[in-house]
């Protein structure tokens, strides 16, 4: 480039400050989350992940276990440990806060986008600043990236995105400075034990080394050899890793419904859905207007293969792929460009591997890179059509495209940030938009199931739960077997009152599925609230036989023998029950009445005494120790245990009562009328 030309770039006087505007727009763009809170796949991988709720202490089990092992030896058949490691440090640094959270997720997708503007600064270093400067701002802006910053669960694509973005700078520096090799590396492993995409994204980097000018195949192979070892590094822990959980990787996960085309066994359905994918980036990336958390089942229903969908797919990957030759055999740069942007679908496309998800915002997080690239581009062709450099009129042209762009998806970020608040401002905002989703109404349905529980009102209690019972009965109507859906109508339709038909739910889904445990202990719920006593101990039976250590149903259990005066039975309950919760006051007072009604007056005693031990102050149990004296014509010791009673609760009628009328019958009416007068 001659000075001359130097001159007429349009932003070389403010090239020190594109920098600090890109990393500032990515703050900018993102600050209005630091104050929601969890939301969608935040629950199963942070609140509910014993190894992320163990803090610090956690982290060596993160190390060596699948993704999401921390709920319940769960199998998913991935390894992304980084993103865990810093929830534990969360955990016990923050206490889980999730503004600290969501900040950190601002904070690496800025720096992320930092590296990024420094790289193609560097790769476009010949050329208009508008162009690397002009590629960031419509990345950084893109709404189809909210999806990821927004929700803290995502921190593994920011992560891959920010080592991603460390990694090439630091590849770039090296080809003059040796002294950037430890960053590079140090960028590539963040990338690769964060998310198993990474290896895209680290692929794409030979393949911006060949966007500078003059560059030949032969100048990308130093950064190959640099990423290329670490990948197999990483492939090989993961291996080892996934080859030692105990139990194999979930079948559920390819199932129907999380992705139809992996669950169809017709192939022309499988491969027209495929193909139609195609279609599905291009108006995402074009048109990213109408944005949804979920496109399960039946959100993007399948097509066959002569459909009008897969046939325009197919056009575009046919056209993409001979341009991409063509462009290559001519040296052209936009060659590389769609070469990036094929290899960023290659797992989204589903045609390589079929995948645990159908479709998924994020699945084009890097894809929106090559696509801004082609993007601005073509723009620069458009607005000047000669091969030399862009006069100054032509760059405000294309400055100006870039501004309107950019505020155009600024404004539908923003906005699209706010739906991501929480769970039910979510679930609330999509509704609408992803009506056809089982997982979507499914996701409504069960927040606003959660969400009648904070009522008071029990018009207003009824009112939401009646909205539940709706989206989740669409949920099931769209997808007949889905088991959690019918567990959740049912749960739904109990806090409504309407055990009838919640029983009827229950009783139905067990014939879906016997062994799908959650069925039974809300099957017995729902009995004991009826009355059930004896369908609820079988219930409970059930549910225990799958799920074996689950306190709470023998608590249940135990309570339901004793309604019915069955007191061996409730022993038998309480004694498992205390094996699992040894510090339970309550359990212990309950184990001490059946002993009481079973005539085992010293097991009774010793029940009572292990409830006082850890709880001394109950009043409740000091009666029932009363009790227990009364039955053995202990007169003594009842008085005596009747006289605490009053001492903690001096209110205590039936104590009063019971101690008025055993001193008085004993001849000792002078202290019965002093504990009269606590009756006054």
């Amino acid at each position: 480039m001659s000075k001359n030309e130097k001159q007429r770039d349009l932003l070389s006087p403010y090239s020190k400050w594109l920098k600090w505007i890109v990393l500032s727009l990515g703050i900018l763009l993102y600050a209005n989350t630091l104050d929601h809170q969890y939301a969608l796949d935040d629950y199963s991988i942070i609140i509910e992940h014993q190894h992320v709720q163990a803090g610090t202490e956690g982290i060596g089990a993160i190390l060596t276990t699948n993704y999401r092992h921390g709920q319940g030896g769960f199998n998913d058949g991935l390894y992304r440990p980084l993103s865990l490691v810093t929830f534990a440090i969360e955990k016990s640094w923050f206490k889980g806060n999730t503004s600290i959270a969501h900040l950190l997720n601002v904070l690496l997708y800025s720096f992320g986008l930092l590296f990024l503007f420094l790289s193609l600064q560097k790769v476009f270093e010949d050329r208009i600043l508008l162009l690397p400067f002009g590629i960031c701002l419509l990345f950084a802006a893109h709404p189809l990236h909210t999806e990821v910053v927004a929700n803290i669960k995502s921190r593994d694509e920011l992560l891959v995105f920010f080592g991603f973005g460390l990694a090439l700078w630091s590849l770039l520096k090296m080809e003059t400075d040796k002294k950037y090799a430890l960053p590079a590396v140090i960028g590539c492993l963040i990338s690769l034990f964060s998310k198993e995409s990474s290896v895209l994204y680290l692929g794409m980097i030979p393949l911006l080394f060949l966007l500078q000018n003059g560059k030949k195949v032969k100048d990308a192979l130093p950064s190959l050899v640099t990423i290329l070892p670490l990948i197999l590094l990483f492939i090989a822990i993961r291996a080892s890793v996934l080859g030692s959980m105990e139990n194999p990787v979930d079948e559920g996960i390819t199932g129907l419904l999380n992705n139809p085309i992996a669950g169809t066994e017709d192939s022309t359905l499988r491969w027209g859905s495929t193909f139609a994918l195609q279609l599905l980036f291009a108006l995402k990336l074009l048109f990213p207007i109408e944005l949804i958390h979920d496109y399960s089942y039946n959100q993007i229903p399948l097509v066959p293969i002569l459909s009008i969908q897969s046939l325009i797919g197919i056009v575009i990957l046919l056209a993409l792929v001979l341009l991409s030759i063509k462009g290559t055999l001519e040296k052209r740069n936009w060659a590389w460009m769609i070469l990036a942007y094929l290899l960023s679908i290659a797992l989204a496309s589903q045609i390589l591997l079929l995948l645990g998800i159908q479709f998924a915002e994020r699945m084009l997080f890097l894809t929106v890179l090559p696509f801004s690239m082609l993007l601005l581009y073509a723009a620069m062709k458009l607005i000047w059509k000669r091969e030399t450099w862009m006069n100054i009129q032509a760059q405000k042209k294309l400055l100006y495209f870039i501004i309107i762009l950019t505020g155009i998806y600024s404004f539908k970020t923003i906005n699209r940030n706010a739906d991501w608040k929480d769970n039910l401002t979510l679930y609330s905002a999509d509704i609408n938009a992803a009506s056809q989703s089982a997982r979507a109404n499914y996701n409504l349905g069960t927040s606003l199931s959660g969400q009648a529980d904070l009522y008071n009102s029990p018009i207003q209690k009824n009112q939401v739960l009646d909205q539940a019972v709706n989206y989740l009965s669409k949920a099931v109507e769209i997808y007949p077997d889905y088991l959690d859906a019918w567990n959740n109508l049912g749960i739904a339709y109990k806090k409504a009152g309407n055990l009838e038909a919640a029983t009827k739910v229950y009783e139905k889904n067990i014939l879906r599925d016997p062994n799908y445990s959650k069925n039974y202990y809300n099957l017995g719920t729902a009995y004991y609230q009826m009355g059930e006593y004896r369908k609820t101990i079988m219930a409970m039976s059930e549910y225990t036989q799958r799920v074996p250590n689950s306190p709470d149903a023998y608590m249940i259990m135990a309570q339901s023998a004793g309604r019915l005066n069955s007191f061996e039975e409730a022993v038998s309950w309480l004694n498992v029950y205390l094996q699992y919760r040894p510090n339970e006051s309550d359990a212990y007072n309950m184990l001490g009445m059946a002993y009481g009604s079973l005539n085992q007056f010293e097991n009774a005693e010793q029940s009572f005494m292990n409830a006082l031990n850890l709880s001394p102050n109950r009043a409740d149990v000091w009666f029932n120790r009363a009790i227990n004296y009364n039955r053995q014509g202990k007169t003594a010791l009842e008085v005596d245990a009747l006289k605490k009673v009053v001492e903690i609760q001096p209110g205590n009628q039936g104590a009063l009562n019971q101690l008025i009328s055993i001193l008085e019958s004993n001849g000792r009416s002078e202290e019965a009328s002093k504990y009269r007068n606590y009756l006054r």
